[in-house]
């Protein structure tokens, strides 16, 4: 993800089916919520955390 510079939009279907790639997707690239992925990032006990606290901020 360190190279993309902005939205990915071609690939974000293919990112939304890992988590791992969804929460640094939202995280690095968007720098906010990467809805398409949440999904997937919820049933990732690390990765939901994180998203949590990192992206949404909900957890502080």
């Amino acid at each position: 993800m360190y190279a993309l510079k902005g939205r990915f939009e071609m690939g974000e279907d293919a990112i939304s089916k890992d988590a791992k790639h969804s929460y640094y997707y939202a995280e690095d690239v968007l720098k906010g919520r990467f809805e398409m992925g949440e999904e997937v990032i919820s049933k990732d006990a690390k990765y939901s955390y994180s998203y949590d606290r990192h992206v949404t901020k909900t957890l502080l």
